[in-house]
């Protein structure tokens, strides 16, 4: 009995102890895993948290956003708007930005506000002439007036790029090269005739001269006998048909109009080379200028009887020697002039006698009258020189002398 109290006794103790440990070690546990769960509801909680911070940022997207029926416009604004939340989004997670900073702001930038007046220029217009006359370069007198314009940052980028296009047109100092050919001389004259000495009258460039040219039908190889009044400039455009082939007859009366034109259309010699003056009295009444030939033989003749005479004195043994030397030095002089002269216009005279004598053997392929003169007299008097088949044109500023050329 004792042995079983005994051993009771200590049985019943480590009972005691047994049970003891296995409380604690629960309670260990049980502290363990509150702990896990309050981390866990703690995660979970953050987790929560930071979802819904994400979903407030960037809403779940709708059906309407990039459909089919949205404008362009709403889609810009939409993407401006899902850029500024992404922007967002990126600055709460501390990553690389996704677009460069300011994209969204250059998005809602708008032409709304923008008026083209001069309400938005800080500068004065007179400051911006001054600037101007000053000599300041394009580029920075148009970078200037951007700056001081306040409303070009509000511009969208297309906006401003027009604006700073427009300013170097209106601020450029730009000129164009044109060929010259017989219709930008006529266009220039005509436009400018009001400030210059040429006066074509009712010769309009777009219209008169292409008909003219098109009726009298020139072209390279042609004899062409002209009289005009219109400073060569129907001249150098049959010169530029021509392309230096044939004979350009220019007829005059009394004296040579001038054709000065003739010269703006660059033409080589060789392309000026078909042109001739003609004198039209010559050519009707059948001479060739020998009356001219006549005056000059009469100072020859003058000049060598005055020459041979101061030899004679000086062979005489004249005392004013010195006197006479110089006097015999310029009357050979003269004589040698007068035969340079005599010999060029004989030459002149036998190629005009010779061109007088092809026209009236031949004739011309074409006869084009613009002139002050009577037409209707010049085209009486001109026409028997004119080849079977050749074409003639006659212009006048007055239709009345049109008619009158007409039935005459």
């Amino acid at each position: 009995a004792e042995a079983d109290d005994d051993g009771g006794s200590d049985g019943g103790g480590g009972g005691d102890d047994d049970g003891s440990n296995a409380a604690a070690t629960a309670a260990t546990a049980a502290a363990a895993a509150a702990a896990a769960a309050a981390a866990a509801d703690e995660e979970e909680v953050e987790g929560t948290a930071s979802s819904e911070i994400l979903f407030d940022i960037v809403p779940a997207p709708s059906a309407a956003v990039g459909s089919s029926k949205s404008s362009p416009t709403e889609l810009k604004l939409q993407r401006s708007e899902l850029l500024e939340r992404l922007q967002q989004v990126e600055l709460a997670l501390g990553v690389a930005p996704t677009v460069p900073a300011g994209a969204a702001e250059r998005e809602h930038r708008t032409n709304a506000n923008k008026f083209d007046d001069n309400d938005n220029q800080r500068l004065s217009p007179e400051e911006i002439v001054k600037m101007h006359q000053g000599g300041l370069v394009t580029e920075d007198l148009v970078r200037k007036l951007a700056e001081n314009n306040s409303s070009f940052e509000e511009m969208q980028e297309y906006a401003q790029t027009k604006y700073m296009d427009k300013k170097v047109r209106k601020f450029s100092r730009r000129f164009r090269l044109l060929p010259a050919t017989a219709q930008t001389i006529a266009e220039t004259l005509w436009d400018r005739s009001a400030g210059t000495s040429y006066k074509l009258g009712q010769f309009r460039p777009m219209d008169t001269l292409p008909q003219v040219l098109g009726l009298c039908n020139v072209q390279a190889g042609s004899r062409v006998l002209l009289v005009e009044s219109l400073w060569g400039l129907l001249a150098g455009a049959l010169l530029e048909r021509m392309g230096g082939l044939g004979e350009l007859f220019l007829g005059y009366v009394n004296q040579e109009d001038g054709v000065s034109l003739v010269d703006f259309f660059g033409l080589s010699a060789a392309q000026r080379a078909p042109l001739r003056r003609l004198d039209l009295e010559q050519l009707v009444e059948g001479r060739a200028g020998d009356e001219f030939v006549a005056v000059m033989e009469g100072k020859l003749r003058l000049t060598t009887q005055q020459l041979a005479l101061l030899q004679s004195r000086r062979a005489a043994g004249d005392q004013d020697r010195k006197a006479l030397d110089d006097q015999l030095f310029v009357f050979d002089r003269l004589k040698r002039s007068h035969e340079r002269r005599l010999d060029k216009r004989r030459e002149e005279m036998r190629q005009r006698a010779e061109e007088m004598e092809r026209i009236r053997r031949r004739g011309v392929d074409a006869l084009v009258i613009a002139s002050k003169y009577d037409p209707g007299a010049l085209l009486l008097a001109l026409f028997p020189y004119l080849a079977p088949g050749g074409q003639f044109v006659v212009y006048a500023d007055e239709p009345e002398m049109l008619l009158d050329a007409r039935y005459k």
